[in-house]
């Protein structure tokens, strides 16, 4: 579902650079990640300058308290700095060169007298811990405070220091803004370098883009680069899977032009002689005699071109891919049925003997019409007048099913019969290319069938085609 979502929704509004895409993807990362450890950051730095500040609150009221002379005390209330403590304007940086120091505000008590005071702002603390800390209010601003009380000379001396909390505001301010700052100028130098290391990691396809450019498109040849990337591997595994399998459709292409030109140049040759007999003719039926002669041979051409056709689509659809079964009984009798106009003109029975209710079988239909087809044309046609030619389908076990077609012609002879399979073998002078039967052992050959060919009793030929069911 993530996926079918980022291939719809996603990936159309993306670059279409693989380089820029993933230098996009990994700034993104980067970027989010940067903001995930800078908010936790922050929250810890934060954390951490509270601590820094509370602890710095304590180690100023031990020593107010410690440097308190409480013989020497007069009763009267001392101001320190009345000027310095709460002036909104004033800059964070006094003279001293100590930053925020101004706004430390701190009381001293004996015997719960205030004696000294750094500002004429009182802090009344409120939510004291057990160690001393808490907050106050005054004059519109939060405190923090510290508390501590000890018992010197027999008096007992209290001290409360105050910061106000913008304080410690502006600080984890400043800290998240210079973190901030240092990733805005880091991450444009950061996206440099990403962009370097995409192109220096993306250069072995470069290189492989290379190589296939260089190949020549008359010879493919398989792509062999040294030191191939794992992930290239794949990609160029089947860049060669695909070269191997092109490189042998255009020698198919090749051979099958020059079978064409071969078988087709005698006859054109022998229609263009009758042709030229037809019209120098004087005689009536020297011309008809001719003329025979250019249909018969027309038909002959037809035929041959009907079969290297033939034989070039099985040559294409050799590797095949997943086919769906099909109702093989369906489909032969309608061949069957569209090749009774042929027997019927040369008073040929065919007779289809079916032992199965239902067989089904995964085949291509355009495989299976062209294997009957060259059968019962090449049985007929090699057929004795008023004969029959049984085409069978039967179940030979649980396993396999057989395909027959048994004729009562001429037959072949045991020399012959071995080469009755090769292309271009033609026995005896039937018109043809003799791709006939070469046609049928290509498409047995895909399935992994098996073929047999036996003669007929008292004459003829058997050919058995075995085909195991899955």
């Amino acid at each position: 579902m993530l996926n079918n979502f980022y291939h719809e929704r996603v990936a159309p509004h993306l670059p279409s650079s693989i380089k820029k895409r993933t230098v996009l993807f990994v700034m993104s990362i980067i970027g989010f990640t940067s903001l995930i450890v800078g908010v936790i950051g922050t929250y810890l730095s934060a954390h951490e300058v509270e601590e820094l500040f509370d602890a710095r609150l304590a180690q100023q009221a031990r020593q107010l308290a410690q440097m308190t002379d409480v013989e020497n005390f007069n009763g009267k209330t001392t101001v320190i700095y009345p000027a310095m403590v709460l002036e909104e304007d004033e800059d964070d940086e006094d003279e001293s060169g100590l930053e925020y120091e101004g706004k430390l505000h701190y009381q001293l008590f004996v015997d719960d007298k205030l004696v000294v005071i750094s500002g004429d702002t009182q802090l009344q603390p409120y939510e004291m811990d057990e160690y001393g800390f808490g907050k106050a209010e005054a004059n519109d601003h939060h405190w923090y405070t510290f508390s501590l009380t000890i018992d010197k000379g027999g008096k007992k001396v209290s001290v409360v220091v105050g910061e106000r909390s913008d304080i410690r505001g502006e600080t984890i301010s400043q800290i998240a803004a210079q973190a901030f700052f240092s990733s805005l100028v880091t991450f444009p130098i950061l996206a440099l370098l990403v962009w370097g290391a995409v192109r220096l990691g993306l250069d072995p396809l470069n290189l492989l883009v290379q190589r296939i450019k260089k190949l020549n498109p008359h010879k493919l040849e398989v792509i062999e680069m040294d030191d191939m990337q794992e992930e290239l591997t794949p990609i160029q595994t089947a860049l060669n899977t695909l070269l191997s399998e092109i490189d042998l459709v255009m020698e198919r292409e090749k051979r099958w032009i020059a079978d064409a030109a071969h078988e087709l140049r005698t006859p054109l040759a022998v229609l263009k002689l009758h042709a030229q007999n037809a019209s120098t003719a004087e005689d009536a039926g020297v011309r008809a005699e001719a003329l025979a002669q250019l249909s018969h041979g027309v038909d002959r051409s037809s035929r041959i071109v009907e079969q290297l056709l033939a034989s070039a689509r099985v040559e294409n659809q050799r590797v095949q891919s997943t086919v769906e079964d099909i109702d093989v009984l369906t489909v032969t009798r309608s061949v069957v049925a569209g090749l009774y106009p042929i027997a019927w003109e040369r008073s040929v029975t065919l007779e289809l003997i079916e032992s199965l209710d239902v067989l089904s079988y995964p085949i291509s239909q355009g495989h299976l019409e062209i294997l009957l087809q060259n059968l019962v044309s090449n049985a007929i046609k090699f057929s004795y007048d008023n004969s029959t030619i049984e085409i069978g389908l039967e179940m030979i076990d649980t396993t396999h099913f057989q395909l027959s077609v048994i004729d009562e012609g001429v037959g072949v002879s045991s020399e012959n019969r071995e080469r009755l399979l090769e292309r271009f073998f033609r026995s005896g002078e039937q018109a043809g290319a003799g791709l006939g039967l070469s046609i049928v052992k290509s498409i047995v050959d895909i399935y992994e069938a098996e073929i047999r060919i036996e003669d007929t009793t008292p004459h003829g030929l058997s050919v058995f085609i075995l085909f195991k069911l899955d």
